[in-house]
């Protein structure tokens, strides 16, 4: 057996770490393109090219016509210029190369003020003092302010981030509960203080990896302070300070609120309980719109990369550059792409649009389509109170988003210098500024919640009351709990996922006495009311019966097998394999694990049951074929099968149940059948 030669090329030669800031993360992406005709297996030969610098995946393969994304994460601790080769290893195919250049950024920040005079602060009342930090270089950078010492401190800004050009206004301020006095220098702190200095590394030996080889250069950061003075007192009158503290008091618990609120809209670290259960919600969303999310049959889906990307489309300078990029603007898909297909109506956007050259207009251009992505989502049903349309952006056009608003808040502050009722613009309040790693937490949940509202408002209103999926006469369910399906009779579960309960009881009770009265591992499973997604679907028992009422010849060759009161891990886990042996069997195709099924998420198992409540009413029969003839003769019957469109139609058609070994189909299993001629 030979295997085919692949072609798989990068879209950008060359990815740029100029002024990568000093003891943060700096995250870019390198796109692999398949153009050939087989899947390509790629492996990065050197995932670990730089001090600081790791490239992921390292090994993995291209779909035909896909693309894979390659993660290159610097976090450098010491100030170095570099040009490296990374090689790029594929499998029947010549070794590709992604040039890597740029250099490292060492932080220089100042504070526009040597003293923090508080002076006489009364007891019980707060008292402010704003001042600017000023970054004189190109890139991002963290600072740190230590009131661990001092209790009666703190610090009034959202963001601990100094932004790139502009500088962030903030303010410190003191509240005494107690007569105090304070007089200490506070000391601000970089990134670059939690790594040691270290002596210059010895220039490396030419390779022929280096372009220009990294050498290591010991650095010595300014670090800012100021002198802070501070004395409380009593007072021993009424006052408005009374008031302005209320006030402030009242500020700063709408601020706490801001913050809850703004904490929700982070995907969780890897660490948290809750972790496990986002990961598995945002694998059964990226699952299902791979499947099922456009017209032209799969699609991959990565979250939220793929759809930042097909998104952001970018203006590429080389003729092959332009070529490929108009390649993707054709073959490529979008969220609008998949909107159109999903609900036949588009968010006033046109997929296809070009984007301005100019930076700052393409960045005001995708936060406009983003606002009205959601305004749309909105506006049929979406609860998307949290996602703001930045976090829909790629990385570079968030930060460029986040220097023009600067730019324009410093404008404001500007022209209302003197009044008092406005200082609060120091604050910063109503303009978060993340760093990479968090921007991208938040990112993910933004995508993962958009494509959550897009299932929920244009693919569960499919599910009808009277569908023809309720094709059965079930007076046996009538003692089963009847689950309500007005709109307001769960704040749980709208009318369509009650409809699936409903569906699910029925068949489950019409089903557990007569497929298991024969079963070998257990007596009949008793009644059940099934009220959710996830523990009562895990034993693998409610959707075997669900299977049988469509294809009840699954039941002799799988569903006999089934523990009916399973008490371990281990029997779960059996039943759960059968269930979706016997989905394979009869081509259900839809990417469900026999795990997902016995540890249930219940966003990935509403999803299942939305697919089975769809496409197993296709399976009923609608004609029997009846075979009679004397013992070992064979007998042969021929089906007629009508084309009603205007294209070919290929079927694979299967010999399934217990007694499938004694029917052929002398022509083989696929059946071409010809369009309709008018």
């Amino acid at each position: 057996m030979k295997l085919g030669t692949t072609k798989v090329q990068f879209i950008k030669q060359r990815i740029s770490f100029s002024h990568s800031p000093l003891g943060l993360s700096t995250c870019k992406s390198a796109l692999l393109q398949n153009i050939g005709h087989n899947h390509a297996y790629f492996q990065v030969l050197d995932s670990n090219p730089l001090p600081g610098m790791l490239i992921t995946p390292s090994e993995g393969v291209v779909p035909v016509g896909g693309h894979a994304d390659l993660k290159i994460c610097f976090t450098p601790n010491a100030k170095m210029r570099f040009d490296t080769k990374v090689e790029v290893a594929v499998r029947n195919s010549e070794v590709l190369e992604l040039r890597i250049a740029g250099f490292v950024e060492v932080p220089e920040i100042n504070i526009d003020v040597e003293l923090l005079d508080f002076d006489g602060v009364y007891v019980g009342s707060i008292k402010s003092i704003p001042f600017l930090l000023h970054n004189k270089g190109q890139s991002c950078t963290r600072v740190e302010f230590d009131f661990s010492k001092y209790k009666d401190f703190k610090l009034n800004v959202n963001d601990r981030s100094v932004a790139k050009v502009d500088d962030p206004p903030a303010s410190s301020s003191v509240r005494h509960d107690w007569v105090a006095a304070y007089d200490f220098t506070l000391q601000l702190s970089t990134p670059r203080t939690d790594f040691p200095l270290t002596e210059p590394n010895p220039p490396p030996a030419a390779s022929a990896k280096h372009v220009v080889a990294p050498q290591l250069q010991a650095v010595t950061v300014t670090v800012p302070f100021c002198r802070v003075k501070a004395v409380g007192s009593i007072t021993v009158f009424e006052s408005e300070s009374d008031e302005n503290m209320d006030e402030e008091c009242e500020a700063d618990r709408q601020s706490d609120g801001s913050e809850i609120k703004f904490e929700l809209s982070f995907f969780p670290d890897e660490d948290k309980e809750e972790f496990m259960f986002f990961q598995k919600t945002l694998t059964a969303v990226k699952n299902w719109f791979t499947l099922f999310g456009w017209s032209a049959g799969q699609n991959p889906v990565s979250i939220p990369y793929s759809l930042r990307r097909d998104v952001s489309k970018v203006w590429m300078n080389s003729p092959q550059e332009k070529a490929f990029i108009q390649n993707l603007g054709k073959d490529g898909k979008t969220v609008y792409d998949m909107l159109l297909h999903l609900s036949g109506q588009l968010a006033a956007i046109k997929s296809s649009q070009s984007l301005p050259l100019d930076p700052v207009e393409r960045m005001s251009q995708l936060h406009g389509e983003c606002s009205t992505l959601l305004a749309f989502l909105k506006s049929q049903g979406a609860y998307l109170p949290h996602v703001m349309p930045e976090f829909l952006l790629e990385p570079d056009d968030y930060k460029q988003w986040i220097e023009v608003q600067t730019v324009l808040k410093v404008q404001k502050s500007e022209l209302k210098k003197g009044d008092k009722k406005h200082s609060d613009i120091f604050s910063n309040k109503h303009l978060p500024i993340l760093e990479d790693s968090t921007f991208e937490t938040v990112s993910k949940r933004a995508w993962t919640d958009v494509l959550l509202q897009i299932y929920k408002v244009f693919v569960l209103p499919r599910i009808f009351s009277h569908n023809k999926t309720d094709l059965f006469s079930l007076e046996s369910t009538q003692n089963v709990p009847k689950i309500k399906s007005e709109t307001l009779s769960s704040n749980i579960y709208s009318s369509y996922e009650r409809t699936i309960l409903t569906w699910l009881n029925k068949h489950y009770e019409k089903n557990r006495r007569t497929m298991w009265k024969d079963c070998q591992k257990g007596e009949v499973p008793p009644m059940r009311w099934i009220v959710n997604f996830d523990r009562d679907l895990l034993d693998g028992l409610v959707l075997a019966a669900l299977l049988a009422s469509y294809c009840p010849y699954l039941i002799a060759t799988h569903f006999v097998r089934m523990y009916t009161k399973p008490r371990t891990s281990a029997q779960l886990l059996h039943n759960c394999l059968i269930l979706v042996s016997a989905m394979h069997a009869v081509s259900l195709a839809i990417d469900i694990k026999a795990t997902d099924v016995c540890d249930p998420n219940p966003v990935m198992m509403l999803m299942l049951c939305v697919y089975l409540y769809e496409n197993l009413p296709h399976y009923l029969p609608t004609k029997t074929i009846e075979f009679t003839g004397a013992l070992h003769e064979t007998v042969v019957k021929q089906m007629c099968l009508k084309n009603p469109s205007i294209k070919t139609l290929r079927y694979n058609a299967m010999l399934v149940g217990k007694d499938a070994d004694d029917f052929s189909l002398p022509k083989g299993n696929t059946v071409n059948v010809a369009p309709k001629i008018y």
